[in-house]
């Protein structure tokens, strides 16, 4: 079985994280996100996201393109990472993502295993950031 990994925030799930969850969902056999937490968000971006960990967990489930989500606590995502290779470690995985982070938290430990990291096109004209300003601008 072949498994896809990624992890992300995904604040006001959009176009572009519904891009990349059709894009795991393809690309293998079950699809495994890892969502931080408000506070590792905030860690990683310097700022808290707009929708709660629940929301953002339920968003993801209603796309009905993720098969497993797991919780990162830590803006290092590594420590759960390491416990979904362990439950499956008799699987094969890739991880997929988005181009717009090459950098992106946890990236050492899917080296460090050799899992293959396939990066998609970002998806040019949206992102929560802007989603966010156009709520505080009254503009949606």
């Amino acid at each position: 079985m072949r498994i896809v990994l990624s992890a992300s925030i995904l604040d006001l799930c959009h176009e572009g994280h519904l891009n990349l969850l059709r894009e795991m969902r393809k690309s293998g056999d079950m699809t495994i996100m890892v969502i931080h937490t408000d506070e590792s968000c905030y860690h990683i971006k310097g700022k808290f996201p707009v929708w709660d960990l629940k929301h953002r967990i339920r968003a993801a489930k209603m796309t009905g393109l993720v098969d497993k989500i797991y919780v990162a606590k830590n803006n290092d995502p590594a420590d759960v990472f390491k416990k979904i290779v362990k439950k499956y470690k008799k699987h094969e995985f890739i991880y997929i993502r988005g181009n717009d982070n090459l950098k992106f938290p946890g990236r050492w430990f899917i080296e460090e295993r050799n899992i293959p990291i396939r990066f998609i096109d970002y998806t040019e004209g949206v992102s929560s950031t802007q989603i966010r300003q156009k709520l505080l601008n009254g503009v949606c």
